[in-house]
């Protein structure tokens, strides 16, 4: 266009027509409008959640108690999105990628060792950091033992022992020790004998009658104690009315204690040996044999202990000893009575110079010690000198005799009877004082002695038939 025409056009287009000819020229291809770039720019970043608060439960944890996360504060997720839980556990410092829960097996863990646990939030997309737990894995005491009393039925005067019927368990495989303590009627009782495991002892003569016994036993494993069995007895006095009579194989399961010479010859120190049960050797006896006490020694004992300290009743006491002794040199065979209260009664058969000459003595103590004779007799005195005014002098012709003793201890009065049918004067009585408390049971003591020959020589060849004590209450 020619340059004046050109001057001429745009003089001629109104302003606003100019304006737009500039402002309105379409864009250059490929390049955005400012509207453009706003709809396509990045979205904003997603942001992790909190770390969460984490603790582990129990608080003081076991060899026994499984490990549990406990979330004490959930972890915060910025945008508000619902979170999950992950776990990741250490033993000791070593990770353990085993263990993925929330919880760890009691039986994954071990006395002494650290655990840890890291718990990580997730919103889905992001995981945040972790809350942090540790505990270390403490003792586990040991589980109550079971416990028993024996005997399970004490009479008074017994002694009584704690046993452990079922032994404690303990989860971390320690040794264990037990603890013993015992109340009586619920008031602790320290008198208690502490002795090797497996029993602890309240003494022989301790109990009452009516008194309720209980013990109680822990197991220790060196660190804790275990929770207490327990056990528990009544004591009770019954007594049997009629005689029990102990014979042959009773009498010869009996503990005899012998002081013994160190060989057949009568020299050197005695000492104390334990005979074992003698066997029954006469099988003519009313109880089928007899305790044979033939042993290389001088004397022998054996104790029959009454069941109860005291027993009520009439207070009517009966003993009766048969026995034999050879025709021998100097030997005997006796009972005695110790009464708890002090008195005390020994009855003895001897013989002293073969058949030549033989004696029974009674002497009945007060409990003051003082030795009474005999208040009265009808000694059947046919052949016996009974010039002793505690006892008789009798032949003896190697037969079976009879020992009795009839106590009544409401009356304070023993009337003591010897009898040996197979000689001429057979029954020799009489009657005795005696003080001590009503109704008290003695302690029976059996005894044989022998003293050396003329041939420098001892044995005990006493034999024991039976032994008769009524009411039934010894052992």
């Amino acid at each position: 266009m020619h340059p004046a025409r050109a001057r001429r056009t745009l003089a001629a287009l109104s302003p606003l027509a100019l304006v737009c000819a500039v402002a309105c020229k379409p864009a250059a291809e490929g390049k955005p409008t400012p509207d453009a770039q706003d709809d396509t720019a990045a979205p904003p970043v997603d942001a992790a959640p909190s770390a969460p608060t984490v603790a582990l439960t129990p608080d003081a944890p076991r060899t026994a108690d499984d490990l549990a996360v406990r979330i004490v504060a959930d972890a915060v997720d910025p945008e508000g999105a619902a979170v999950t839980y992950r776990a990741v556990w250490s033993q000791g410092g070593v990770a353990r990628p085993d263990l993925t829960g929330l919880t760890v097996p009691a039986a994954e863990t071990s006395r002494g060792e650290e655990w840890a646990v890291e718990v990580f939030a997730s919103d889905g997309t992001t995981e945040g950091p972790p809350g942090v737990a540790r505990v270390t894995i403490g003792n586990t005491a040991p589980t109550a033992p079971s416990v028993e009393i024996s005997p399970a039925e004490p009479a008074p005067g017994e002694a009584l022992r704690c046993g452990v019927a079922g032994e404690s368990a303990d989860e971390d495989g320690d040794a264990l020790a037990y603890q013993v303590r015992w109340e009586v009627d619920g008031v602790a009782f320290p008198g208690a004998e502490d002795g090797a495991w497996p029993g602890d002892t309240v003494p022989a003569g301790r109990t009452q009658d009516g008194e309720v016994w209980a013990c109680a036993v822990a197991a220790g494993d060196g660190a804790d104690l275990s929770p207490e069995g327990a056990a528990s007895v009544t004591v009770v006095a019954v007594c049997a009315d009629g005689a029990v009579e102990q014979c042959g194989d009773g009498l010869a399961g009996l503990d005899w204690e012998l002081a013994a010479y160190p060989s057949a010859a009568c020299d050197g120190a005695r000492s104390a040996v334990t005979l074992g049960a003698v066997p029954g050797t006469s099988p003519d006896t009313a109880c089928g044999q007899a305790l044979d006490l033939s042993a290389a020694g001088h004397q022998a004992q054996a104790v029959l202990a009454p069941t109860y300290a005291e027993c009520p009743g009439d207070g009517m006491l009966h003993f009766e000893m048969v026995g034999r002794l050879p025709e021998n040199y100097q030997r005997g065979l006796n009972f005695t009575l110790d009464f708890p209260s002090g008195g005390r009664i020994v009855f003895d058969r001897w013989v002293w110079n073969w058949h030549q000459e033989s004696s029974a003595n009674v002497n009945v103590y007060t409990a003051a010690g003082d030795l009474q004779t005999y208040l009265s007799s009808n000694a059947d005195t046919g052949g016996a000198r009974n010039d002793r005014p505690w006892g008789w002098y009798i032949g003896n012709d190697g037969g079976w005799f009879t020992l009795a003793l009839s106590v009544d201890t409401a009356a304070d009065r023993v009337v003591a009877t010897v009898s040996q049918p197979t000689l001429t004067a057979t029954v020799y009585t009489a009657e005795y004082a005696l003080d001590v408390v009503e109704g008290e049971l003695p302690t029976v003591t059996f005894g044989s002695w022998g003293n050396c020959d003329s041939n420098n020589r001892v044995a005990i060849d006493a034999e024991l038939l039976s032994f008769t004590a009524s009411p039934g209450t010894w052992l």
